[in-house]
């Protein structure tokens, strides 16, 4: 992901590629400190094309351009609404006034192209002794015409630090908005959802609590993963492909990040969080690629989804 990122800001311990500016405690919960930190405090406007040659507007498409070096991120049409970073950092301003929150990660991707906003929310949930989640309040977007915005409880797993989306369990958890007039009003109804997203959490955990007490065998972690992977369960030769993801996964579940702790180790959790880490640092060919599909693709999260449900 380091290559990819433009900048950012970060609280607590500094990011693997050394990348990014610090937040102190009084920035963390300051939308202007906050966003001047991550170098997002720029705007964005719409520019009519021009035929070079000729000097005609180009009708109907216009370039979406930074006002702080005239770069150009991205296009769109006439209809496309442009999310402001301040607006993003504002989506979450009742939170912090209400104590609930503090900015943790922002920053911009890919030229700023890609803008992400994270917020911790206060508390944490323990499936087990020593196997802590953090949960995570996560509003992503695009300037370059081609993302929706994204509004999402996220929880993070303390031990390997995945940013992971929880699964769909409805529209309200996880919301897709488009860039149009009415982006203002679906961020508001997406707000007022996840202001109950500690209810939503504690529900998860006791999820996560019941698959960190149900004993998982090689021969059940086996089908597990293959079911994810869509083939069946057979005795027979596997494809080369398949058979080193079926290995990586069982090497995962034994010693991927978190999952020796005695407490949950052998488990249906342990098995879950394999396909998690797997998905989220290792499939895909870039951490950059791996992030935008976990963030922005579907097929990822209805890869999170199924193996979520295959597990429960």
């Amino acid at each position: 992901m380091a290559a990819a990122v433009e900048s950012m800001a970060f609280l607590g311990a500094m990011p693997w590629h050394k990348l990014g500016n610090q937040l102190t405690q009084a920035d963390a919960q300051s939308v202007r400190l906050s966003i001047q930190a991550a170098g997002l405090d720029w705007k964005v406007e719409k520019k009519s094309l021009l035929v070079s040659d000729t000097g005609q507007i180009v009708h109907n498409l216009f370039a979406h351009v930074r006002d702080k070096d005239q770069r150009v991120l991205g296009y769109g049409t006439e209809r496309y609404s442009i999310l402001q970073n301040m607006e993003a950092f504002e989506f979450f301003q009742p939170f912090l006034d209400m104590g609930m929150c503090e900015f943790e990660t922002a920053g911009s991707l890919h030229d700023g192209a890609v803008i992400w906003v994270m917020a911790k929310l206060k508390g944490y949930l323990e499936v087990a002794p020593n196997d802590e989640i953090q949960k995570y309040l996560l509003l992503s977007h695009s300037h370059n015409g081609k993302n929706a915005i994204n509004v999402a409880e996220t929880p993070v797993r303390v031990v390997c630090a995945n940013t992971l989306a929880m699964a769909k369990a409805n529209q309200t958890t996880w919301g897709k908005i488009k860039h149009s007039k009415s982006m203002h009003t679906s961020l508001a109804s997406a707000r007022d959802a996840l202001a109950k997203a500690n209810i939503r959490f504690a529900e998860y955990l006791e999820l996560y609590k019941r698959l960190a007490a149900a004993q998982c065998t090689t021969a059940k972690a086996n089908d597990y993963f293959l079911a994810f992977m869509g083939k069946e369960s057979t005795s027979g030769e596997l494809p080369t492909r398949t058979q080193n993801k079926l290995d990586r996964l069982h090497e995962l579940m034994e010693v991927g990040k978190g999952n020796a702790n005695p407490a949950i180790r052998g488990t249906y959790w342990t098995a879950y969080n394999a396909v998690t880490e797997y998905l989220s640092h290792e499939s895909g060919r870039s951490d950059e690629n791996r992030y935008h599909s976990l963030w922005f693709g579907d097929d990822n999260m209805s890869a999170l989804n199924l193996a979520l449900e295959l597990a429960a």
